[in-house]
């Protein structure tokens, strides 16, 4: 039962930390991206991917699904930000904080 426990928080604990890096990246992203508004869609993405790997500091998988995200979402994230400009509430919409 004792093992049990501490596996549940040690998990916790991951997902925490998890979770957080998910949040601080969207934000940075976000951030990042609100100066490329005035430039068109497909280089805003490409940017976007770009950013990923600073924002991720290169690290897999999350540079990875980083820029598997952005690609996949890009228009969305580019809407929310253009709607709102806060970059943690845009990151709330998506889902990552």
């Amino acid at each position: 039962m004792k093992f049990l426990t501490v596996l549940l928080l040690v998990f916790n604990i991951f997902l925490t930390i998890e979770g957080s890096y998910l949040c601080d990246g969207c934000t940075a992203l976000v951030d990042e991206l609100k100066q490329l508004l005035d430039q068109d869609e497909i280089n805003i993405i490409n940017e976007a991917a770009n950013i990923c790997d600073k924002v991720t500091l290169g690290k897999q998988p999350f540079d990875s699904i980083c820029r598997e995200y952005v690609i996949r979402e890009g228009d969305e994230i580019i809407k929310k930000i253009e709607k709102d400009s806060n970059s943690t509430v845009v990151c709330n919409e998506l889902h990552l904080c």
